[in-house]
């Protein structure tokens, strides 16, 4: 029986945990596989990522520690975006591909509502209506001036990272199938025609919902991914 590994990439501000319930949700011949980032959960004594460079370098030392044959990659929102990166530097550093990559709850690279995304640079008030805004985010960091003083930096750097320009990663041309997941909430119908000129190889699921979908239809967003990763 073939297993397929699936490497999970959380959103900003979010910790591996949050892919906990999927282990259980999921078939056994997917294995669940969640990427603890620097600076949370597991690696919270970490400092947060100065660069995406860094967290690049990170994630490409965290697949080169395991054993992949048969695998594929889910990010969501920053996880996306890191994800999109580290598909086209795997392709250029001859590493074997993942099969299928998810890109979730991410807007196409070229688009206008991607490239304007600079929250990072917000004043502190400002940063905070804004996480507050997008959602996904428990109250009771709000409402915790100890939690604010611990995350908050944390958040500014996953912000910073979410922001990258992504123009000098290219995924044309690859074997590797990708499926772009979004909020129906969220995403603009012309910026799905743009993710074609990413990839020929690649599909678009619409969930209901914003852009934590993910977290609201996890049911939906399961038997999607369980479509394609056993489909015959």
């Amino acid at each position: 029986m073939r297993t397929e590994k699936l490497i999970c990439i959380p959103y900003a501000g979010g910790s591996a945990a949050i892919f906990n319930k999927w282990k259980k949700k999921l078939p056994s011949k997917i294995e669940v596989l969640p990427i603890e980032l620097a600076g949370r959960g597991t690696r919270i004594d970490e400092p947060p990522y100065e660069s995406f460079q860094q967290a690049l370098d990170d994630m490409h030392d965290k697949l080169n520690s395991m054993e992949l044959d048969q695998y594929s990659i889910f990010g969501h929102s920053m996880g996306a975006i890191i994800s999109f990166a580290l598909l086209s530097n795997l392709r250029n550093t001859g590493k074997n591909l993942p099969n299928h990559v998810f890109l979730s709850g991410m807007q196409p690279p070229n688009s206008e509502k991607n490239l304007r995304k600079k929250y990072h640079e917000l004043s502190d008030q400002k940063f905070k209506n804004k996480i507050w805004e997008l959602g996904g985010t428990p109250k009771e960091f709000f409402q915790e001036p100890e939690l604010l003083e611990i995350f908050l930096p944390l958040l500014r750097s996953d912000f910073k990272i979410a922001s990258q320009d992504l123009s000098n990663y290219s995924i044309k041309n690859l074997k590797t199938k990708i499926h772009v997941f979004n909020g129906e909430q969220e995403i603009e119908k012309e910026n799905l025609e743009m993710w074609k000129v990413f990839s020929k190889n690649i599909s678009i699921s619409i969930f209901q919902g914003g852009h934590f979908f993910i977290n609201e239809y996890t049911t939906e967003v399961l038997d999607r991914i369980n479509e394609i990763i056993l489909r015959p």
